[in-house]
């Protein structure tokens, strides 16, 4: 079925029986991949395809609900070479991650511009460091050709912790 097709809005999300509807149950078309450490993925990063889609990082390997660790929400646009391009920048070694521009020494560079991204970056290393070279920072994707009828949809469910659009309230 694809990304393209959106919930109604209907205001709160309502329950199913006698529990909280899952992302499953309103995003059925999503099928994430494994959970993969982004430490893994700076190891091997080729099994992300170069396709548009959705990811998200966790701080767990477990199922995607709303309040469960639930970091960061984003997708590909089409500018960036799909998920493999987009997902790059966030698997930088975090001793190597700079915040001076290497061209202007006086503008903060363009990796660390957008404060969820940021944020998402200094979570990583904060772990990094603590723990013996592993942040327990895992991430998922799904690869489809219009991320963007999804993403704002699973930010206002998911509320992730890093995300600043959508994520009101």
């Amino acid at each position: 079925m694809g990304c393209s097709r959106r919930p109604q809005d209907n205001g709160p999300i309502p329950a199913l029986g006698e529990r909280q509807m899952t992302p499953d149950d309103l995003f059925p078309e999503i099928q994430w991949s494994t959970p993969v450490t982004v430490e893994e993925l700076r190891v091997d990063r080729s099994r992300v395809p170069r396709l548009q889609g959705l990811y998200v990082f966790t701080n767990h390997n477990g199922p995607i609900e709303p309040g469960r660790g639930i970091l960061y929400v984003g997708m590909t646009n089409r500018d960036a070479k799909g998920l493999y391009g987009r997902l790059y920048g966030y698997l930088r070694d975090p001793a190597e991650v700079s915040i001076v521009s290497s061209k202007d020494p006086n503008k903060i560079a363009s990796g660390v511009r957008h404060s969820g991204k940021a944020q998402l970056l200094v979570e990583i290393q904060q772990k990094y460091r603590g723990t013996n070279l592993v942040s327990g920072v895992y991430v998922r994707w799904f690869a489809c050709p219009s991320p963007d009828d999804r993403e704002e949809a699973l930010i206002r469910y998911l509320k992730p912790a890093f995300n600043t659009h959508y994520n009101q309230g």
